[in-house]
């Protein structure tokens, strides 16, 4: 969805979202090499190098996350202009996985 869609629904779910919200939005990068091995004392172990890739591939994504001025901060701001709070953030592979707290709903 265009962006200033992605803007509406975020204002629209911090009116109807009780408590938590938990999304993930994918990152612009090419992949070019990546491990994942399962040790028996570890639990799996992943590495990966990937450069951002400045184009978007998917005839369904008009924005990904550090593709042009669409950095994690600049989501993270928008999030909290709607009355989230970023909990946590965590990447893996190539998507974000975000947890907000709705400041607005808290009584």
């Amino acid at each position: 969805m265009p962006f200033n869609d992605f803007i509406t629904v975020i204002e629209n779910l911090s009116n109807i979202c009780k408590k938590n919200l938990f999304i993930s939005l994918p990152r612009n990068e090419k992949v070019w090499f990546r491990l994942s091995v399962n040790f028996k004392i570890f639990k799996i172990s992943n590495f990966q190098i990937s450069t951002v890739r400045n184009k978007i591939l998917s005839k369904y994504h008009f924005w990904e996350i550090d593709y042009k001025e669409y950095k994690k901060r600049m989501i993270i701001s928008q999030f909290e202009k709607c009355g989230f709070k970023a909990i946590k953030t965590k990447k893996f592979y190539s998507l974000y996985y975000f947890a907000f707290e709705n400041t607005k709903n808290i009584s």
